[in-house]
Order: structure tokens, then C-alpha cells, then sequence
């Protein structure tokens, strides 16, 4: 069962542009950094009581709504229940440090599972 809003990930051109920018409009800081699997940079901010992530994956300027994440208490679970349903999804593997996310295609758009390893 999906619960809140964890963050919201967006596809930037540079990761520390979009962070500067973030943090001189909207007082944000930042929680993580991390490089991706395919060796791109990308970061967390706080912003008002959720989170934003930046991934450093755009050829274009500006910043591209990339996905919108969801807390789950079993990403593996929810998986396989949305696989029932017939929902495209990938499945629930280890992301950043002390998570396990999958995405799921919801009419063309990208949602994650988020499920915070305790």
C-alpha cells in the first residue's frame, strides 16, 4: 500500500546547478549525495517537509520531472501485487544506501516504490 510522497525526482542537466538554485530560492539543503549506477552524479534536498532529487541525466537545460516516489513498507510485495494487476514494473532492488525501490508505468509516467531498509 502506498503511503507518503518520500520525493520527487527530477532529471537536471548538472546536479550542483540545480542544487545551488534550490538552495538560494528555497533555503534547501543537502541530505545525500551519491553516484548512480551508470556513474552520473545526483543529490537530495530537503524542501518544505518532503524531499527532492536531482539526477544528472538531461542533455537539456532546466529540470524534467523524472518520477514521483512513494513510501511502501514492502517494495517486493507491491511489486508482485502490481505485476498481478498487470502494471508494467521493474523489479525491487537495493538503491541508494538503506533503501529498496522499483519503478511502476502508470499511463506512460514513472512511479517509485520506496521502502526505507531498516
Amino acid at each position: 500500500m502506498l503511503k507518503r510522497v518520500h520525493h520527487i525526482g527530477y532529471s537536471v542537466h548538472n546536479v550542483e546547478e540545480a542544487i545551488a538554485e534550490f538552495e538560494r530560492l528555497f533555503g534547501s539543503r543537502i541530505l545525500t549525495r551519491a553516484t548512480t549506477s551508470y556513474g552520473k552524479p545526483l543529490a537530495f534536498v530537503s524542501l518544505a517537509d518532503t524531499q527532492v532529487e536531482f539526477l544528472e541525466t538531461s542533455a537539456d537545460p532546466g529540470m524534467h520531472l523524472d518520477h514521483i516516489a512513494y513510501e511502501v513498507d514492502d517494495a517486493a510485495a507491491e511489486v508482485a501485487t502490481l505485476k498481478a494487476k498487470g502494471a508494467e514494473t521493474t523489479e525491487a532492488n537495493p538503491s541508494l544506501a538503506g533503501s529498496r525501490s522499483a519503478r511502476v508505468t502508470v499511463l506512460g509516467s514513472a512511479l517509485q516504490l520506496y521502502q526505507a531498509l531498516k
